[in-house]
């Protein structure tokens, strides 16, 4: 075991920041992604409340097939 982390302990150290960091940016993009469209879906301009409304419909609907 302590040759283990001694070979590996770099790699492996190296692997779960660039984990952690692609998690970050996953995170903030769901996160601008969210806001831009409930703001759309509350916009009064007609068709950005169309295109959020249809976009929440249809990754709703795919979520809900997921599973089967």
């Amino acid at each position: 075991m302590d040759t283990l982390l001694t070979e590996y302990g770099g790699a492996i150290l190296r692997g779960t920041g660039l984990s952690l960091q692609l998690a970050a940016i996953g995170f903030l993009g769901a996160m601008v992604l969210g806001t831009v469209l409930a703001t759309f879906r509350v916009s009064p301009i007609p068709p950005l409340r169309a295109f959020g409304a249809v976009y929440l419909e249809y990754s709703l609907g795919e979520s809900g097939r997921a599973g089967k």
